[in-house]
């Protein structure tokens, strides 16, 4: 008995081409998804790791250290953001709301502050398979920024300060979160307000003092205040607070002043700006004493108050 066997040609190679396509067509569209980060609040304290702050009170003439904490996760893990490995960043900044370029605003000490990853603690992403760090940075908010409460001046009342927070992750996606804070205004100043009449014979005046007075906090319209609430003691008798006069203008004498009294005294409407970079304006305030024509004797002192 004898078969005859045929081979289909074109029937093999047809099923050998769609065995090669079925092989490599999953691999010819194999792609990676790349997860957009996320960041999970902003907590801006007055203490590394802590609470959130209500405000911000600035410290006189020096800077606060303001920490801006929080977690953020990547699916791809958070060494895709750990702005160690690979080309992950961080962007945080610290503005008044209403100045120009927002968080791409010129770094300012009155109303801009940005950050740098450098700066940056990123911690708690140890393990391969983690997806979320803690973030913390920390900022020096000078004494002289802008202050937001009711009663700023200038008037910022109306807004308030951000900050802002972005993370773009190693195949640049990207994701930025805000919060918002108010800074209170400052009172504060320093002087050298020790002054000495010298020897003065009974019934005439001094020659004419001065004491410089600096503003040392954020009030860009600083009203200096002056008392003495003890008045003069000497070695023989005493006299009122009121035979001190002061003036805002140098050379004007005793007559021409206005009375120290036990309560505070305007110092005639002075109105001292507020440090625009660090050298702080200063107001002049000159004084002279009349010793009264009989009842004291020796060594006189009184406290003069200066105060705002």
């Amino acid at each position: 008995m004898m078969f005859n066997i045929r081979f289909n040609k074109f029937s093999f190679i047809s099923i050998f081409c769609l065995i090669i396509f079925l092989f490599t067509f999953p691999f010819a569209g194999d792609t990676q998804e790349n997860n957009t980060p996320s960041i999970t609040g902003i907590t801006i304290a007055t203490t590394s790791g802590g609470q959130q702050a209500s405000v911000l009170d600035l410290t006189e003439n020096s800077t606060t250290t303001v920490y801006i904490h929080g977690s953020a996760s990547d699916a791809d893990t958070c060494q895709e953001i750990d702005a160690v490995s690979g080309s992950s960043s961080w962007q945080v900044a610290f503005y008044r709301s209403n100045v120009s370029g927002a968080q791409n605003c010129t770094e300012d000490g009155l109303n801009c502050y940005q950050d740098t990853e450098n700066n940056a603690d990123l911690i708690n992403c140890d393990n391969p398979g983690d997806t979320t760090l803690d973030y913390e940075m920390d900022i020096p908010i000078q004494y002289y920024a802008d202050a937001t409460d009711a009663g700023s001046s200038p008037d910022f009342a109306s807004t308030d300060w951000t900050a802002y927070v972005e993370v773009i992750d190693d195949n640049s996606a990207s994701v930025y979160s805000t919060s918002t804070i108010e800074i209170n205004t400052l009172k504060a100043l320093s002087t050298n307000a020790s002054v000495n009449y010298g020897t003065i014979a009974l019934n005439s005046e001094s020659d004419e003092q001065f004491i410089v007075i600096s503003n040392t906090g954020n009030d860009n319209d600083l009203d200096p205040l002056v008392s003495d609430t003890g008045g003069w003691t000497c070695t023989i008798g005493a006299f009122t607070s009121d035979y001190v006069k002061f003036n805002t203008t140098g050379g004007l004498g005793w007559s021409a002043g206005t009375s120290v009294m036990t309560s505070a005294s305007d110092l005639n409407n002075m109105s001292i700006s507020k440090s625009t970079g660090g050298t702080n304006p200063t107001g002049t305030v000159y004084f002279t004493l009349k010793i009264p024509p009989n009842g004291v004797g020796g060594t006189c002192s009184s406290s003069l108050i200066v105060g705002n």
